[in-house]
């Protein structure tokens, strides 16, 4: 009965999502109305997210993703004798040089014919004496901006291929297989993506595959959809947090903030291992590795630990020091089998988001400056600086604030009324109650009559929000009007990306 009673909540939860989106899409329409895509036959849509630190792919009207993988890559690295040996992701590089979008060329281009890009490189069996041989990358910067365009275009063959079990993926042009050559395409983006880029990606989607049509979608306005709403402030914490308010399914650009996110938190981490363990434990830590691949492997691991402590390391209204002296210390087993034991220590790494202190204030504004988090492009075309977001150092609920009141005043009480938690970084038990909490002891000291809720998916859903939120709005029947046809693609060239998906 239990299992049937839940079944029955969480499908009557779909359909309440389904009829919000259903609504917002009849009022997008009226915009967007040209030709709509047609297809003879009843096919699911794809729906990818490439992210800097992981990747999902999957098929609309599912739960989750089924491919879902980090992002990072190996690249061989160019040597001299590399000039004749150009992989097929460099010729793409020169059949664009009048691209809108300027891409970038140096020494880590995979010029190298005999080696291949690897991803999860530290999962692989690769000798790890040939690390010299490869150069660590993203396709994505940490504000989710796509940087390296050929390892963009890798990142999502090797998706369809995890997608289908198949290597074909990576070895050739035309990354679909006979499964998904029909299937319409909704591709996850930044809400502050610039012109350029969506013009690039749209491109590289059509001119790179037999791909039917394609979708862009603003990830701030998907995770919305995930939680039943079309109006809400969502802050996204990934690798960077970023807040964006969504009305009647729009993204305000006027409030979007940017603050500090995983990235911080990871570094945070880091120097209380170090504070915990002895020196010699870091020293030897895969000691066979080169100094970028063993950089990787502490990442990972002091990840690791984040997520063993995630459900004890979100303080429930503030923190002081003082008060969890003695609270119960939660132990954790390092890679060499090494216990320490976590303290009071694990609360600090929640308390870089939600901390209101001098100390934690004074941490984000030091880690900001030196990730430049308030240039969000780093093209040379200048008009791609328009997108830049303001940096933000204060907490998260702040953020969230800040970014409502930006807004015109009639839209204030229905954003704070739909506050969505999503990303990687808030798959924290407490985080919730914490922010709602917070939240409320903000607006509540001059409008005490506003109501604030925050919402979010289950915690196992929070990293692929917008994935989610992109699976509800695929599985529409009547979102089929809304895709770029590959017949209006060759019509209107790339600028159609910018009336059929605003």
């Amino acid at each position: 009965k239990i299992m049937s009673t839940q079944s029955t909540t969480h499908s009557s939860g779909r359909q309440h999502q389904l009829a919000y989106t259903q609504e917002t899409i009849k009022q997008v329409n009226n915009h967007t109305k040209m030709m709509a895509y047609k297809s003879g036959d009843v096919t699911n849509a794809v729906v990818l997210e490439v992210g800097r630190h992981t990747a999902k792919l999957g098929y609309a009207g599912e739960d989750s993703p089924r491919a879902f993988f980090q992002t990072v890559a190996a690249l061989p690295k160019q040597s001299d004798d590399d000039d004749d040996n150009i992989d097929d992701s460099n010729n793409n590089k020169k059949n664009n040089n009048n691209s809108s979008v300027s891409t970038k060329k140096d020494d880590t281009s995979p010029k190298n014919s005999k080696l291949k890009t690897r991803f999860e490189p530290l999962q692989d069996a690769v000798d790890p004496s040939k690390d010299d041989l490869y150069q660590l990358k993203h396709a994505v910067n940490s504000n989710g901006l796509v940087e390296d365009w050929d390892l963009w275009l890798q990142t999502v063959r090797h998706a369809y291929g995890r997608f289908t079990n198949t290597t074909k993926a990576n070895d050739s042009s035309d990354f679909f297989s006979d499964e998904l050559e029909l299937s319409p395409l909704i591709m996850v983006e930044k809400p502050h993506n610039t012109p350029q880029i969506r013009e690039k990606t749209t491109e590289m989607l059509f001119e790179s595959s037999h791909i039917p049509a394609v979708f862009l979608a603003k990830d701030a306005v998907l995770s919305c959809y995930a939680c039943g709403r079309t109006t809400g402030i969502v802050a996204d914490v990934g690798d960077c947090t970023l807040v964006s308010p969504v009305y009647e399914g729009w993204v305000e650009t006027k409030g979007l903030l940017r603050g500090v996110g995983v990235q911080c938190i990871q570094q945070k981490m880091l120097q209380v291992l170090h504070s915990l363990t002895n020196k010699e434990f870091f020293s030897a830590y895969k000691e066979n590795r080169s100094a970028e691949f063993r950089e990787l492997a502490l990442t990972q691991m002091a990840t690791r630990c984040l997520e063993h402590l995630s459900p004890h390391s979100v303080a429930e209204y503030g923190y002081v020091a003082n008060n969890f002296k003695h609270i119960p210390k939660l132990p954790y087993h390092l890679p060499d089998g090494t216990e320490i034991q976590f303290g009071n220590e694990r609360f600090e790494f929640g308390e870089l988001l939600l901390g209101e202190d001098a100390g934690n204030s004074k941490m984000r504004e030091e880690f900001g400056a030196s990730a430049n988090f308030g240039n969000t492009c780093k093209y040379n075309d200048p008009s791609a600086s328009a997108s830049s977001i303001e940096f933000f150092s204060g907490a998260v609920q702040n953020m969230i604030c800040e970014s409502a009141f930006r807004c015109d005043r009639e839209q204030q009480a229905q954003l704070l009324g739909n506050v969505v938690i999503s990303g990687g970084g808030a798959c924290v038990e407490g985080i919730v109650d914490r922010v709602r909490a917070e939240v409320e002891a903000i607006i509540h000291t001059h409008t005490p009559g506003w109501r604030v809720k925050v919402l979010s998916p289950p915690i196992t859903e929070r990293a692929y929000c917008a994935w989610l939120g992109g699976s509800i709005l695929g599985s529409l029947g009547s979102f089929s009007e809304m895709y770029i046809s590959r017949q209006e693609y060759q019509e209107y060239g790339s600028n159609i990306v910018h009336r059929k998906c605003p």
